[in-house]
């Protein structure tokens, strides 16, 4: 017979266990599965927790070792699966065994018993309606129904009227979850697009900059550009002029790149570009494209760009600083010019 600690030291086990890999999806953003898991546990310790409470049968006590053992059997294979392939409508089998428990302790307990435990059908409703695409909620009904009449321990008139009134609670609940976290979704989604965005050129920001660079791959290009002599023209024609060439700027790179590529504003006058899987050769191919268009607009206004290609003997960092002196050679030698880093020279 195994011994008290023992019992105890492989469930706290077991416990930790759970929590360590719930904890870890809840940061790889596999929150419908924490919450599922979570939804288990919760049942499971509300039901064993609070059953001694209700004056048990022997017979009660095997229903409910029975279906907690089921629950956390479950529980653990779920910790075992890897959910990022699955799609998130598998996560309805957390609500639909933890619906299946309570229909299972319904028929092999008393009523008595049971009914004491109906406000957990609602648990199963506000995790679908948070955690699982709008109108899931539908798809557990079938589930739901015969478990909640087994619960009940009845069926006539009035159990079919209750049970229409809780479809209708369980059904509102879950669309007006989902509804409040879709908005909420929106509201956050827009809020870091904006975070991520420069105001005045309408391309990314230096905290934009820095996250793309967080991905550049072997094979990219980063270049550095400038607009030249660009305080003189804040100087002598204004800074409402100025802010014209730069949005004119901005705009006209966007329409210049690919749907991998990237622009962002660095600071001031210069721009930071990232030509994703890009030939060194074709660059100053680019460059010339933007050169034309914006000269179109600002005839009067150049600029200079450096760059550099980026492989995996350097950081993204060390990549755009030799891009940058590119760029400041550019300068020293006339400006309006493109010239790439004296490491791809050495290297062509």
């Amino acid at each position: 017979m195994v011994s008290p600690l023992v019992a105890k030291k492989y469930v706290t086990t077991r416990v930790q266990e759970i929590r360590a890999v719930i904890w870890k999806r809840l940061k790889d953003n596999q929150r419908h599965v924490a919450a599922g898991q979570l939804l288990l546990l919760t049942m499971s310790v509300v039901i064993a927790g609070c059953f001694g409470l209700l004056r048990p049968t022997p017979s009660d006590w095997v229903a409910l070792g029975s279906i907690t053992v089921a629950m956390l059997a479950v529980l653990l294979v779920s910790l075992r699966i890897n959910w990022s392939r699955l799609s998130a409508l598998a996560g309805l089998i957390f609500p639909a065994v933890a619906l299946a428990a309570m229909g299972t302790l319904g028929h092999f307990t008393r009523p008595e018993i049971s009914t004491s435990f109906i406000g957990l059908f609602v648990l199963c409703f506000a995790y679908t309606g948070a955690f699982q695409p709008r109108h899931a909620e539908f798809l557990l009904l079938p589930i739901a129904w015969p478990s909640y009449v087994a619960t009940v321990g009845t069926w006539n008139s009035g159990t079919a009227i209750r049970l229409g009134i809780v479809s209708a609670i369980w059904i509102m609940l879950s669309e007006v979850l989902a509804s409040l976290i879709h908005q909420h979704l929106r509201v956050s989604q827009h809020w870091e697009r904006t975070a991520l965005i420069d105001d005045l050129t309408q391309v990314g920001n230096r905290r934009s900059i820095e996250r793309r660079l967080a991905e550049v791959l072997t094979g990219d290009v980063l270049v550095m550009c400038d607009l030249d002599h660009f305080k003189a023209l804040n100087d002598v024609a204004g800074h409402a002029a100025g802010d014209e060439v730069l949005r004119d700027f901005g705009a006209i790179i966007r329409g210049c790149l690919r749907g991998d590529d990237y622009v962002g504003r660095y600071g001031g006058e210069e721009f930071v570009l990232v030509l994703a899987e890009t030939k060194l050769a074709d660059v100053d191919d680019v460059l010339r494209r933007v050169r034309r268009r914006f000269q179109r607009l600002h005839p009067t206004v150049t600029f200079s760009a450096g760059y550099a290609g980026h492989d995996d003997t350097h950081s993204a960092e060390q990549t755009l600083s030799e891009a940058d002196a590119a760029l400041y050679i550019a300068k020293d030698h006339g400006r309006d010019r493109f010239v790439a880093s004296v490491t791809d020279i050495v290297r062509a």
